[in-house]
């Protein structure tokens, strides 16, 4: 991949504030304001605001120490909580990066350089595994349709995310009524506004917090799917997002499909039960298929472990929508 080593000069450069939501991540937060504070970017062209929301680990303090500019919150959300760095932010590009990731050298040079362009309104790239993760954590990086060039996207993870200040504004920033998928709603607004997404492979970015196990995985997606279905539907959703939108739905129905063939009559109840069964099957394969698709392998054992994670996938999502996990639920599951 190619690096960015020039760019705009102290004076040409955008002021670019990077918002850090945090809340008792003092476990990774040193490492990515490390990594933010060997940047290429201008250093007196880049700000670092962590928002604190009521950690108990020192995460606060730990982020003064570093330098890094600290606000106190109690917002509810995490799109209020990022709503607050904005706020408090100076930049004319704000930045999103989580707690538990990691940023390339060239991080900040990559999003000025993508954001040059006045109908660019938000710039990033979706996260990767850490190298050192386990197999749950590489397989689980498969879901993730990452672009190998630039180019214009509808959807960026607010993990990895600049926008373009004006723009940001301009729509209002993140629902705050929202607890998950404020990021799907952001990038639907930014676009109906009339700019433009562009992901930037040269954003690198790591996460830490990826999923260690099947049950976190399980955890994971019935919290971000809380909000999925609400969000999706919201505006006109284009046709490549119907089979997202669907295939939770019917996982629903099989897994209620399962839980009544056990109650019914046995030959009838059995039928329906492998029915069901069945259907859940076609949904992780299907989900499989599109991963190892995206990183092909002729490793049979990677093609078990990826319909061990689709399977995950698709029975969180499914069951987000009547049994949605909480955040601290969703976070205890993490490494």
């Amino acid at each position: 991949m190619s690096q960015i080593t020039e760019g705009p000069d102290s004076t040409e450069a955008p002021v670019i504030s990077v918002i850090i939501p945090v809340r008792n991540g003092a476990r990774f937060l040193g490492a990515l304001l490390r990594s933010l504070d060997a940047n290429t970017y201008p250093a007196d062209k880049r700000e670092v605001v962590v928002v604190d929301h009521e950690s108990t680990d020192g995460s606060a303090d730990l982020a003064r120490r570093a330098g890094a500019h600290v606000v106190q919150t109690s917002a509810g959300p995490v799109g209020a909580v990022r709503n607050v760095g904005v706020r408090a932010a100076s930049g004319t590009i704000v930045a999103f990066v989580d707690a538990d990731h990691t940023v390339g050298p060239h991080w900040l040079r990559a999003a000025a350089s993508a954001l040059e362009p006045p109908d660019v309104g938000m710039a990033g790239d979706l996260c990767r595994a850490p190298a050192t993760g386990n197999w749950v954590q590489r397989t689980f990086d498969r879901l993730r349709a990452r672009a190998v060039e630039a180019g214009d996207v509808t959807w960026l993870g607010s993990g990895n995310m600049a926008v373009s200040r004006r723009a940001f504004e301009a729509v209002g920033g993140f629902d705050e009524s929202l607890e998950v998928c404020e990021d799907v709603d952001l990038c639907r607004r930014v676009l109906e506004a009339g700019w433009r997404i562009r992901s930037e492979p040269r954003m690198e970015n790591t996460h830490f917090g990826d999923p260690s196990s099947l049950g976190a995985i399980v955890r994971g997606e019935r919290w971000r799917g809380r909000d999925n279905l609400r969000v999706s539907l919201r505006g006109r959703p284009p046709l490549r997002a119907w089979p997202g939108i669907l295939m939770p739905v019917v996982g629903l129905v099989a897994i209620g499909g399962l839980l009544a063939g056990l109650l019914v009559a046995p030959w009838a109840g059995l039928t329906l039960a492998l029915f069901s069964l069945a259907m859940m099957a076609v949904l992780a394969a299907l989900r499989a298929l599109v991963m190892l698709v995206r990183a092909p392998t002729g490793n049979p054992i990677v093609w078990l472990q990826a319909l061990a994670v689709a399977a995950a996938f698709e029975l969180g999502r499914s069951l987000a929508l009547v049994a949605a996990a909480s955040h601290e639920a969703r976070s205890g599951s993490q490494p």
